[in-house]
């Protein structure tokens, strides 16, 4: 415990404002001084009470999800993923399954951390777009002057609020039982704010050959019914009775898109958010939103 009060204190000290604490999984190497669950307890504890202590507990939780970790912390944020490797195609591939999988068992309990990324890296769209449906932490790690503001316009406000899902991110069910990266389908991940359905569709096939597969408003946790949906990269705008789904092909591994659905219940007009942020179906109030007019079969887009 002296260990982590000295540590967070020296950071805290040096002019941090939270603390990552990596490599929490090492009780091993306690296996001859104490029982793994006496260890486990006493490091966990000392971590918590330190984050309590000098960071009022802004902890991200790293390298930590060993059963022995995860029942013994009282923090909430934990990384989900091995380390971030840039300018990597096959790196972001393990890291979305990493991630959204692990958001299976460790997101039930914890906020999932999807790891810090680079804005000017090649897949700086991808994984921005990840952070964003994660429901975690977006937190970047630009080597000095490399930082891409646009690519982090479309996570927050402008006062620099995330709009965060309600759960952690996971994949939707018909991607749990074949290999992503082998099959020629598309990689769909899901979450939801309130009563409105997210997903972020990928092509990760290792080949980097063509996918393709379908896209329901219930694969994303939504109830049954009517919904508008909202396509963010081509702006396309339209409407799915119960039952309904929209065919998604994409072409190589850079093809992605972003879904949001939001529930039509007979109204003339519908609130579909901020389109400029990719969680914007999160935003009903304030200035520059978008509405969806409905009369009859049309649709039309109102910017106010």
């Amino acid at each position: 415990m002296r260990y982590f009060d000295d540590f967070c204190g020296r950071i805290r000290k040096w002019g941090g404002d939270f603390v990552k604490i990596d490599n929490q999984g090492f009780h091993q190497r306690y296996e001859n001084v104490a029982p793994i669950g006496e260890s486990a307890r006493a490091i966990q504890k000392g971590i918590d009470q330190a984050a309590d202590k000098y960071f009022d507990g802004a902890l991200i939780n790293c390298m930590g999800m060993p059963s022995e970790c995860m029942f013994n912390r009282t923090s909430t944020v934990s990384r989900c993923s091995d380390d971030f490797m840039p300018e990597s195609r096959k790196w972001f591939a393990k890291n979305i399954l990493q991630c959204s999988y692990n958001g299976l068992l460790q997101g039930q309990f914890y906020v999932n951390d999807w790891d810090m990324w680079w804005t000017d890296d090649e897949q700086a769209v991808k994984n921005s777009i990840c952070r964003a449906i994660s429901g975690g932490p977006i937190y970047v790690s630009d080597k000095i002057g490399r930082t891409n503001p646009e690519i982090l316009k479309p996570l927050c406000l402008e006062n620099g609020k995330i709009i965060r899902p309600d759960e952690s991110a996971t994949p939707t069910a018909d991607c749990l039982i074949e290999k992503p990266t082998a099959v020629e389908k598309i990689f769909k991940i899901r979450n939801r704010l309130g009563d409105r359905g997210v997903c972020a569709v990928f092509n990760i096939h290792a080949e980097n050959r063509l996918v393709s597969g379908t896209l329901m408003p219930t694969e994303t946790g939504v109830a049954d019914g009517d919904y508008i949906y909202y396509e963010y990269f081509t702006q396309k705008v339209g409407f799915l009775k119960r039952g309904d789904s929209l065919e998604i092909a994409l072409e190589h591994n850079d093809d992605m898109r972003l879904y949001s659905f939001i529930p039509f219940r007979g109204e003339d007009t519908v609130c579909l958010g901020k389109r400029d942020l990719f969680m914007g179906c999160g935003v009903v109030d304030g200035a520059g939103l978008t509405y969806v007019k409905i009369d009859g079969d049309r649709i039309e887009l109102i910017n106010i």
